[in-house]
């Protein structure tokens, strides 16, 4: 763009600038010219009315204020005249804008002269100065540079405003003044200096009659427009009063109120004034005073009571009566009531003018006193009064308990609570009820009723229980009661008022969807088990990974000791969930014991394995979270390594706990599976029979309703045996990990499916349905369902009789086959200590080949007795997941001595015998604390088991008084070796040996003694035995082998054989008495003693004839021979 281009930008730029300042000035004077007149129109509108101006002054005002006007006119418009250059514009901008420094006005004066330069500027400048100009031009803002004027116009603007508000405001109060002000010039003159005579005319009322207390409008026609129209009047005889009237349109017009007297009156003008008027008063009869006295109805045993004088205002219940009574004026001849129903009632008037009478309220209503005279005067505009009638309400009734539709439970109680209020009082209740589906053929159900209460008094407020028995109904599962309660007040006006309650259901499940509830929730406890278990192993695996971190580097870096407060809180995360879910399985066993939905045992164990559960979270969790928080705080690197060593040991016993609870609980619920499946066969065997019943009866009950009936049991069944099949086939290949027996079960339970399949026992009741919807009842049908179901509810319960007999049976056959392993291993160990101790006193330090070669043997013997031991830990492990007996404290005393052993063997290899005894010795004594806690497992599950158990108590004696017959051959060799040789050092090691066995048969033997409490007249008193081993017992611990102790041992061998025969001769009794074994499956034979355990015990026979058996002491050669013969025998059960 040149320089010429941008000159001419900016003379349109400027151009813009000069006609918005031409607007903005024509806007301002035409403001100002408003602002300037209006205040004097005001001011000469409101003289004119308020003075009584002549004339000529008027239209002297008038033409003055027309001038003024002009003036103003020619004041304000002026300066728009005023022609505006560019450089006025630009001095403009150079005002607003003082930075620019004047360069656009510059730019307007030099460029124009450029061209001839008479004054020598500079082109270079000007042409920078235009472009700057221009350049400036571009950002400016017009409103920027007129802002002055902007405010200015907003001013007027404002005043303009109020102004006008005022303008609009003085022609509201004075309508006519602005019309009265233009016709100045017209012939008419308002003012009194050349005005006409001042005429009045209508007046109104004139003379007239009117009644008391009425207000009369007085109006007159004046011409005259100005002020001082008055009303003149008085009282008869009276002092003359004044008041104004205000003109409205074309009448000047006051009113007067309540006029009780007759007056005299005229109308007054200044001078002017009209002849006098005559207002006469009549006055109407009247009411003084009277009263109304309401009596309510009986029923409401509301006392009657009387309203406050004159008032006439009524809110009453529908059938109270309304007595009235009051005084009349004088004169009066008739008094009544009239109603706005066009009802009257005329009220007995006295000759003192009293008026009485009474109505009976029956609806709301309005109604007025009329009085009448004998010239027939009345009283108008009588006050009227309202009657609200109340009607009696309904009863309010609520179901506070159970306040929500329900499940009936085994008490088949419902317990209901009853809130009723009502206003006058409730009659009575009632319970309405009915059957869903009782009446097919009708929309609307016939319902039953049942009376609860009839109240004595009336009862306002109150709560009622109530037990419901639905028992009474003969409910059949999945019935639906539908009900809710009517109570009943005593209107004796209108009749009872009923109120109702809400509606709510009742429903009877079936025992499949009770117990498939408790299924749910259980197999939800099994995924949380395993949710618990998953966690703790991620938790494990972390803490083994910080243990391997800290032995490599020996230091835990920041991102380690994050890692160990995140798994401190994993495990309190846990604590938290494995306490509410002890929390749920608490629940659902109270649940359980409320509905009777199992056996005592099944109750007892699911609470066994919370108590589980309860001590795994307060015994190894609690030590762990321990550990994890002295691990944190810990600062030595080594104390830090055996805390989360220890800690990392608690976290493998806490997750081994769970695992095992979990198997647990797996194994228990498909034992209590197939007991819901034996009660649920069982219900539907009772339903049959109730069915069938009433059709050998003959009932009146709908074939519709039976044949509803019918098709729920076929229902049930066809569900009970789908579920069936699905429980088999879980026990089979759940019999595939662990228990046998389980597949035995689960292929009965196959077979009873197809037992009742090929009796086509659906199809059947199927049939049986059609036949009771067409009306036709076949009891030959129904008894053959009765019987197929009678017949797979005799299969199930025999197959469940089964699984818990055989699970039991081989619980304690495992648990003798452990007792014997134990004391082999023990035994075996024991030897081997001490030949450990042996060579350990002959070699004192210096062993031979000979003596390193024995150690060696022992060594590898040690290893042998730690491979057996380790196998019966996992052989007990395996049956701790599916008896709660087996605890897993056993596993880790074996686990324990197991490491004894291991070590012992290295300490051996190493020919440190002096190590290697103290550790043998620590290995014995676990070993034999295992065997005590296996015997105690023995003893509680033949508690469990009851009188049914005595065989296993056979055995258990049996292999007692062999141990106690066993110790009395090892008393008797010991007793004659020190008469022959004296009393040695190791002799006294040896009976104190023997006193520690003689305790453990003892122990033992109390045990048996608790089980046999009951039958001592077969038994012997097994109690008195123990004492015996007692006194034996601490003549050993005192090194008292003397020959009253052996003859003691003798007595007591005697009298435990004399036990086992009468318990022998009970049992063959039994077995004679005995009836055919209810179950129909073949109980599994288990041997007493593991095959591979029974090998080794033979490979040790063998190995007592060869060379290493010549090096024992020949003192101990017939005791070991005679131990390996028992163990090696199978015992011997009578037939």
């Amino acid at each position: 763009m040149d320089t010429h281009q941008k000159y001419q930008s900016i003379e349109s730029l400027l151009k813009k600038l000069k006609i918005f300042s031409r607007s903005l000035a024509i806007l301002s004077a035409i403001l100002k010219w408003v602002v300037s007149i209006l205040p004097v129109l005001c001011l000469i509108l409101f003289l004119d009315q308020q003075l009584p101006i002549p004339r000529i002054f008027r239209m002297a005002m008038m033409l003055a204020f027309f001038v003024f006007v002009g003036y103003q006119a020619f004041l304000s418009f002026k300066p728009i005249l005023k022609k505006i250059t560019l450089s006025t514009a630009a001095f403009w901008v150079g005002q607003a804008y003082p930075e620019q420094n004047d360069h656009v006005l510059s730019a307007t004066q030099l460029y124009p002269l450029k061209s001839g330069n008479s004054l020598h500027y500079s082109t270079d400048l000007v042409d920078r100065i235009v472009e700057y100009a221009q350049s400036f031009l571009s950002k400016i803002s017009l409103n920027y540079v007129l802002s002055s004027e902007i405010k200015a116009i907003q001013k007027y603007s404002i005043y303009a405003f109020l102004l006008l508000v005022c303008l609009t405001l003085e022609l509201i109060l004075f309508p006519n003044s602005f019309a009265e002000f233009v016709t100045v010039f017209e012939a008419n003159d308002r003012t009194p200096l050349i005005s006409p005579k001042i005429e009045i005319s209508q007046i109104s009322p004139g003379d007239s009659e009117i009644q008391s207390g009425e207000s009369v409008n007085f109006s007159a026609v004046v011409n005259y427009s100005g002020t001082g129209v008055t009303l003149q009047y008085r009282r008869l005889e009276g002092t003359w009063q004044e008041h104004p009237m205000n003109k409205i349109n074309s009448y000047y017009q006051t009113t007067i109120q309540h006029i009780t007297t007759p007056l005299e009156y005229y109308v007054q003008v200044n001078e002017t004034q009209t002849p006098k008027y005559r207002l006469k008063v009549t006055r109407q009869p009247r009411v003084h005073e009277f009263q109304l006295a309401l009596k309510y109805p009986p029923y409401t045993q509301r006392a009657s009571e009387k309203l406050e004088i004159n008032q006439g205002d009524l809110q009453v219940l529908v059938g109270t009566e309304v007595s009235i009574t009051g005084k009349a004026s004088s004169k009066v001849t008739l008094a009544r009531l009239v109603f706005d129903t066009d009802e009257k009632l005329d009220l007995e008037l006295s000759p003192d003018f009293d008026f009485s009478g009474f109505f009976i309220v029956q609806r709301s209503d309005q109604y007025h006193i009329a009085l009448e005279e004998f010239n027939g005067l009345t009283n108008q505009n009588s006050i009227s009064y309202q009657i609200k009638a109340i009607n009696d309400q309904r009863p309010r009734i609520q179901i506070l308990k159970p306040g929500t539709d329900t499940v009936l439970d085994d008490t088949m109680l419902v317990r209901l609570r009853i809130s009723v209020q009502d206003d006058f009082g409730v009659q009575s209740l009632r319970l309405v009820y009915y059957i869903e589906g009782t009446d097919i053929s009708s929309t609307t159900p016939k319902t039953s009723q049942l009376t609860l209460v009839e109240f004595a008094s009336p009862e306002t407020d109150t709560i009622f229980n109530y037990d419901w028995d639905l028992d009474l109904l003969r409910l059949f599962p999945e019935d639906v009661v539908v009900y809710h309660l009517e109570a009943r007040d005593n209107d004796s006006i209108s009749g009872p008022n009923v109120g109702n309650s809400q509606t709510f259901t009742i429903r009877f499940p079936s025992l499949a969807e009770i117990l498939g509830e408790v299924e749910s929730e259980q197999q939800a406890g099994i995924q949380s088990l395993e949710a618990i278990f998953e966690q703790q192993v991620a938790a494990e695996q972390a803490v083994d990974e910080l243990i391997d971190r800290l032995r490599k580097s020996q230091d835990l870096s920041q991102t380690d000791e994050k890692v160990l407060k995140e798994t401190l809180g994993k495990q309190k995360q846990i604590e938290k969930t494995v306490k509410q879910e002890l929390e749920e399985m608490k629940m659902l066993t109270e649940h359980m014991k409320k509905q009777q939905l199992f056996d005592a045992e099944t109750v007892a164990k699911y609470q066994e394995l919370q108590d589980l559960m309860q001590q795994a979270l307060s015994e190894e969790h609690k030590e762990l979270l321990r550990q994890l928080s002295q691990a944190i705080e810990q600062q030595d690197l080594k104390q830090q390594e055996q805390e989360l060593t220890e800690a990392n040991f608690n976290q493998e016993q806490f997750m081994q706990k769970l695992d095992r609870m979990k198997a647990l609980y797996q194994q228990m619920l498909l034992q209590q599976k197939l007991e819901a499946a034996v009660k649920r066969a069982e219900d539907l065997k009772n339903q049959q029979i109730h069915i069938n019943s009433k059709l050998a009866k003959e009932q009146t009950e709908s074939s519709q309703r039976i044949a509803q009936q019918e098709e729920r049991i076929f229902s049930g069944t066809r569900d009970l045996l789908t579920d069936i099949g699905k429980l088999g086939q879980e026990m089979i290949d759940q019999a595939q990990v662990s228990q046998q027996q389980l597949s035995q079960v689960g292929n009965e339970l196959h077979r009873l499916k197809q037992f009742a399949q090929s009796n086509q026992l659906t199809a059947t009741l199927q049939k049986m349905v059609k036949q009771l919807q067409k009306g036709e009842k076949n009891a030959e049908t129904a008894q053959s369902v009765e019987q197929t179901l009678t017949e797979l509810y005799q299969g199930l319960d025999n197959a469940l009789e089964f699984l818990q007999g055989a699970n039991s049976e081989e619980t304690l056959a495992e648990l003798r086959s452990a007792v014997r392993s134990t004391l082999y291993l023990s035994q075996k160990h024991q030897l081997v200590w001490e030949k450990t101790k042996s060579i350990l006193m002959i070699g004192k330090g210096r062993y031979l080949k000979g003596e390193i070669s024995q150690l060696q043997r022992l060594a590898a013997t040690e290893i042998g007795l730690a491979n057996g031991t380790d196998t019966l830990a996992s052989r007990l492990w395996e049956l701790g997941k599916q008896q709660m007996q087996i605890k897993p404290e056993l596993i880790w005393g074996l686990e324990t001595a197991s490491d004894a052993f291991k070590r012992s063997a290295k300490a051996l290899e190493d020919r440190q015998p002096s190590l290697a005894s103290p550790i043998q010795k620590q290995g014995l004594e676990k070993l034999n604390q295992v065997t005590l806690a296996l015997l105690d497992a023995m003893n509680q599950m033949n508690m469990q088991m009851g009188a049914g158990s005595m065989e296993n108590m056979l055995e258990q004696l049996q292999q007692l008084a062999q141990n106690q017959e066993k110790l009395n051959e090892m008393a008797q060799q010991l007793s004659q070796q020190m008469r022959q040789k004296g009393k040695l050092p190791g002799h006294q090691e040896m009976i104190q040996r023997m006193a520690y066995e003689q305790q453990m048969i003892r122990e033992a033997t109390e045990r048996l003694a608790k089980m046999a409490e009951q039958m001592k007249q077969l038994l012997g008193d097994l109690e008195g035995i123990s004492e015996e081993m007692k006194t034996v017992e601490s003549e050993l611990k005192s090194q008292n082998l003397t020959r009253e102790v052996l003859d003691k041992q003798k007595q007591i061998l005697t009298r435990m054989l004399e036990s086992t025969k009468s318990l022998q001769k009970r049992e063959e009794g039994k077995k004679r008495k005995g009836e055919v074994a209810k179950a129909t499956l073949v109980k599994p034979q288990i041997s007493p003693l593991d095959p591979e355990l029974l090998q080794k015990i033979t490979e040790v026979q063998r190995g007592l004839k060869s060379v290493d058996f010549q090096q024992i002491p020949i003192q101990y050669r017939q005791q070991l021979k005679d131990y390996f013969r028992v163990l090696s025998q199978q015992p011997s059960i009578a037939p």
